[in-house]
């Protein structure tokens, strides 16, 4: 019967392990900056914060009618990268 070496496997064990944490690390694609925009509501008013240049967007979420945000208005339309 053979024996277990218990050199070998804490050698392995550490090999296996140094292994998985080189590969962990991931980079983010180039395009466009992560997180850059923040969207925050409440049930009277939406804004979109620009993080990089601080502009800031806002519109009137909820009037007492029940209608919403105007896809048509400039809050709506999409914002440059």
């Amino acid at each position: 019967m053979h024996s277990v070496d218990v050199k070998s496997i804490l050698i392995g064990g550490l090999l296996v392990a140094l292994v998985l944490c080189l590969m962990g690390p991931a980079t983010y694609p180039k395009t466009g900056y992560l997180g850059q925009y923040h969207i925050e509501t409440n049930q009277d008013f939406a804004f979109v914060l620009d993080t990089i240049t601080g502009q800031v967007w806002s519109a009137k979420a909820n009037d007492k009618s029940g209608n919403y945000i105007d896809p048509n208005s400039s809050f709506s339309l999409p914002k440059n990268w």
